[in-house]
């Protein structure tokens, strides 16, 4: 086919040209057709929108007329070529083309030529395509990019770009770098497991099957090893995309190392603080629990002289043992509070009712307090259970309380105990959420504070009172530990009349108090058939009233005050035994030594571990270790005989 400058569309006898003109037309798309020197022989109405001039305006421009000068020569060059030899092109895919508008704007386009046969000659057919919103797309991800590039390469934490399928590092920045030790070259295409990077190897699938589900992990902490052998904790930040078709995985993780290890400082500071007072505090009660010792042990000697006097009267013998039965358990009560008070050991959060709590501690105060002092107590039996560590709570009653009592300098005055429901609006209280509370109030008729000493009484180390008289420590502690309930106090004084403390602790919600058993010295003891025990006891007194029991309660017992000794005849024949019962603290071998020997050569057989102080152990840390309980001494006939049985028949 040859070609021609003339314009086909003006010929009114053509059919041909009128269909085509008519379907061009009617086209959505930008249509202008170009001859051979560059004029526009035909334009649609979307390229008259486009340029903003009128169609018939348009077929009198050249092509040229519609884009900037720095593309007409390559404009008429490509004239030139597709007329030289016709053929289909794209042009502006990969370089800017632009057009330009009546009013002198420009739009990047994309050219689509394309050879048009009419008449028997062909003609140039360009299809203009307005790309602004592409280059806008196209340029918005560049600068997204630009972005992400500087922030996963400036970002203090470690990020890194990994394949989800393989788990093979893709990238990784300066942040990963400096954190594991380990440099771009020796990470990229190589896995975290290759790496030995994971201390805990459960972690990561744990973190695996959260992504799989969620698509994505939030805060969740893990345990990684540094190129070094140091152990790093981390707290992950992970989500999955796709990258050309590929499933990777974008991680960042903060190296919260120093900030756990400073975590745990600060607590161990806070727990010598509180221990530091707790022994504080002994100390200012070490002459009241001295006095309700001598009444224990006097009732204790009395009724001992009375059973010899009146040994030929069984029932005043019986009356008599009973009163030294009743004066040890309330020596034994006392010395519970005092361990309880005193032990050093971790918090542990249980559903407590706090009336107990309150009770008791008064009970151990009131004999330390000067008789001046006139205790008014209130305690609603409907104040919320609490999740609480009892002996805490405890400290927190014993510190206002001595507070109290010491604001009214010996002088004659009343404090006030009451524990009560307190409903808890929203936004009445900053630190405390909505909802029932508990709430502690401890008063006094005291000397009261001053607003400048007020605002200052829970700083560590500041007190009014003289260098012998305190530490300084109590009411930080106070506010320590209710903090760490997420509760909240409050504190009224006036001067001359005295000040009001009140604690608030959140209702545990899910709370499901039992009721304590209580011993029934009247109920019928469970009683053995025949089996036997071995009882062992580095005190001889305490082997010899166990033999007693036992054999009273139905038992055969075989007794050792020595745990060594123990051993060597429960190796010579370990089927000889149903049960153990073993102190704790013995020379040469303790207790839980002498239980773990004999679990070795009999895993199945029941071992009680007894203690007269068991620190930091409990029923729970003695169960895990495989053995069957913990008794607390002194025993009575009824514990003993309740978890020998319920030992024995668990088997």
């Amino acid at each position: 086919m040859s070609s021609t400058n003339a314009n086909p569309f003006s010929n009114e006898g053509s059919t041909s040209a009128a269909v085509l003109e008519a379907v061009l037309g009617a086209s959505p798309a930008v249509l202008v057709v170009v001859n051979a020197e560059g004029r526009l022989l035909f334009a649609s109405e979307e390229a008259s929108r486009m340029s903003g001039y009128t169609q018939g305006e348009l077929l009198a421009l050249p092509i040229v007329a519609l884009l900037p000068e720095t593309s007409h020569e390559r404009a008429s060059v490509v004239v030139r070529e597709f007329y030289g030899e016709p053929r289909a092109m794209v042009i502006g895919h990969a370089t800017d083309i632009h057009v330009r508008r009546k009013d002198g704007g420009e739009i990047p386009v994309e050219l689509s030529l394309r050879p048009l046969a009419l008449a028997g000659k062909v003609y140039l057919l360009a299809a203009i395509t307005d790309i602004s919103v592409r280059r806008e797309a196209e340029r918005a991800l560049r600068v997204s990019q630009e972005k992400f590039h500087r922030a996963f390469t400036a970002s203090p934490h470690a990020i890194t770009l990994s394949d989800m399928v393989t788990g093979r590092y893709i990238e990784v920045n300066d942040g990963f770098e400096r954190i594991t030790g380990y440099t771009r070259a020796e990470a990229v295409g190589r896995t975290s497991l290759e790496m030995g990077m994971w201390k805990n190897p459960e972690e990561r699938i744990a973190l695996v099957r959260r992504l799989i589900a969620d698509g994505r992990v939030r805060d969740f902490e893990l345990n990684f090893i540094d190129k070094a052998g140091r152990q790093l904790i981390v707290r992950n930040n992970s989500e999955t995309v796709t990258i050309d078709g590929r499933l990777c995985l974008v991680s960042l993780n903060e190296d919260i190392t120093a900030r756990r290890a400073a975590e745990v400082a600060k607590a161990e500071i806070e727990g010598q603080l509180r221990q530091a007072q707790k022994l504080e505090a002994l100390g200012q009660l070490a002459g009241g629990i001295a006095h309700d010792f001598n009444n224990i042990l006097t009732a204790i000697l009395a009724y001992a002289e009375l059973t010899g006097m009146d040994a030929e009267k069984p029932e005043e013998v019986r009356k008599h043992v009973t009163q030294v039965r009743a004066a040890g358990g309330r020596a034994k009560e006392l010395v519970k509070r005092i361990l309880a008070f005193s032990r050093q050991q971790q918090p542990e959060r249980k559903p407590v009712r706090l009336q107990a709590v309150v009770l008791e501690a008064l009970t151990l105060l009131r004999s330390t307090l000067p008789s001046t002092i006139e205790i008014e107590t209130r305690i609603d039996e409907g104040a919320p259970v609490t999740l609480a560590d009892a002996a805490q709570i405890h400290q927190v009653m014993m510190n206002l309380c001595t507070n109290a009592a010491h604001a009214m300098g010996g002088q004659p005055g009343r404090m006030t105990v009451a524990l009560e429901c307190a409903v808890i609006e929203a936004g009445m209280h900053a630190e405390l959420r909505a909802g029932r509370h508990a709430r502690l109030m401890v008063s006094d008729t005291g000397c009261g504070m001053r607003p400048d000493v007020l605002k200052r009484i829970f700083e560590p180390f500041f007190t009014t009172k003289g260098p012998t008289e305190g530490t300084g420590l109590g009411l930080p502690v106070v506010h320590g530990i209710v903090r760490d309930h997420d509760g909240a106090i409050t504190v009224e004084s006036r001067v001359n009349e005295g000040t009001t403390f009140r604690v608030f602790f959140p209702e545990h919600a899910d709370a499901t108090m039992r009721q304590s058993e209580k011993e029934d010295g009247k109920s019928a003891l469970p009683r053995g058939r025949g089996e036997r025990i071995l009882f062992v006891d580095d005190e001889r007194v305490l082997c010899d009233a166990g033999r007693r029991l036992l054999e009273y309660l139905g038992y055969a017992p075989v007794t050792f005050a020595d745990a060594e000794e123990a051993l060597r005849r429960f190796r010579h024949d370990p089927a000889d035994f149903d049960l153990v019962i073993t102190d704790l603290t013995m020379p040469h071998m303790t207790g839980l030594d002498l239980a773990m020997e004999i679990a070795a050569l009999r895993p199945e057989l029941p071992v009680l571990l007894a203690s007269g102080f068991s620190g930091t152990w409990t029923a729970e840390k003695v169960k895990a270790l495989g053995l069957r309980d913990l008794i607390a001494k002194p025993v009575s006939v009824e514990v003993l005989a309740a978890a020998v049985r319920r030992a024995l028949d668990e088997r």
